[in-house]
């Protein structure tokens, strides 16, 4: 999962994989501006299955939210 994330991260970014730290975040990763969050969110609710509302993507904003966020198991529909 981790792996994936950072994944996602570097793609939506356009930085390699390897740049992606534990405190890669929001305005602290190269091209994680407000539109990459955006394309970050929608990326990572297709990759892992969750459906996020708005107020969710605004506080998922750094590697080790996400992350935390996903290994709760929040999933589609409650499951």
């Amino acid at each position: 999962m981790e792996k994936k994330l950072k994944f996602i991260i570097a793609n939506c970014c356009q930085i390699e994989p390897s740049v992606v730290g534990g405190d890669a975040g929001i305005n602290a990763t190269p091209n994680w501006d407000s539109f990459g969050h955006l394309q970050i969110m929608v990326c990572v609710e297709q990759e892992f299955g969750v459906v996020l509302d708005t107020k969710t993507i605004a506080q998922l904003t750094s590697y080790k939210d996400i992350l935390k966020y996903l290994k709760t198991g929040k999933k589609k529909n409650g499951k």
